[in-house]
């Protein structure tokens, strides 16, 4: 183990308010040397631009009026439309184009969070804040997010058979949406337990997804902590990718890790 590495891993759901006021109560109790966080240089590039134009805090009350009705099917966030953006992005796959449709699908996601009073990025935008207060440094551990995109892309057509016969066959059921529809959908996800579940599931109908999007993240971000110099360290990155990270850091017998799921606040 490494005594001189003192490190806390910060497991978040990157839109949720609860999870930028972990981040910043995080950062601000255990004053770290070094945040790192689930991010590229482009990306943070972009949300430090973001940052200049998003106020630190939003009106609560405005956004639970806008969160407060469930998706319909007009809605770019439903099942059925995410289905067919599904199947369409399959259809762009065979023409040699499914990076491209896969990051037109991201952005319309994004697009329709945005009037749920859900900031994308708000862990990190906190988090970046955050550093700033305490004088710490921030760094990117994550692989660049278009290699990202192309490999989940290309994993897409063998996968998609078995998503859509787990679908049909109600092996992926539908979120539940109570009175507080999306947003309070997103802070129920909030623990380890439900991110297992969520990647058990994923393993289990879309393996070549599932090793694209968290399984190679995973072993590159676990890595790049490793690197990190000594001190007081807060890595920020999505709760699904926490128990990854976690067993590579442990299995590796070179750091000492501290679990920040007792500190940061509860849903």
């Amino acid at each position: 183990a490494r005594p001189d590495l003192d490190l806390y891993i910060l497991g978040t759901a990157h839109v949720s308010p609860t999870s930028a006021a972990a981040a910043t109560a995080l950062i601000q109790s255990v004053r770290p040397k070094l945040v790192l966080l689930e991010l590229d240089p482009k990306r943070l590039a972009a949300l430090k631009s973001s940052a200049q134009s998003t106020p630190p805090s939003s009106n609560s009350s405005s956004s639970a009026k806008r969160s407060s009705s469930s998706p319909g099917d007009d809605d770019p966030l439903s099942l059925l439309n995410l289905l067919r953006s599904t199947l369409h992005l399959h259809s762009h796959s065979r023409l040699g184009l499914p990076a491209a449709a896969l990051q037109s699908l991201l952005k319309s996601a994004y697009a329709a969070l945005k009037p749920l009073g859900l900031v994308p990025g708000a862990d990190f935008l906190a988090a970046l804040r955050a550093a700033a207060h305490v004088g710490a440094r921030v760094e990117t551990i994550d692989r660049c997010g278009d290699e990202t995109v192309r490999r989940v892309a290309a994993a897409i057509p063998a996968d998609l058979p078995g998503v859509m016969a787990a679908v049909m066959g109600g092996r992926v059921p539908a979120a539940a949406m109570g009175p507080g529809g999306v947003a309070e959908a997103v802070e129920a996800m909030l623990s380890r337990e439900r991110a297992r579940e969520m990647v058990a599931v994923m393993g289990s109908v879309a393996p070549a997804v599932k090793r694209a999007l968290l399984d190679e993240r995973d072993e590159i971000m676990a890595e790049r902590i490793g690197e990190a110099e000594g001190g007081c360290v807060v890595a920020v990155m999505g709760l699904a990718h926490v128990d990854g990270v976690e067993r590579r850091l442990m299995q590796g017998r070179r750091h000492s890790l501290q679990a920040s799921g007792k500190r940061r606040p509860r849903t």
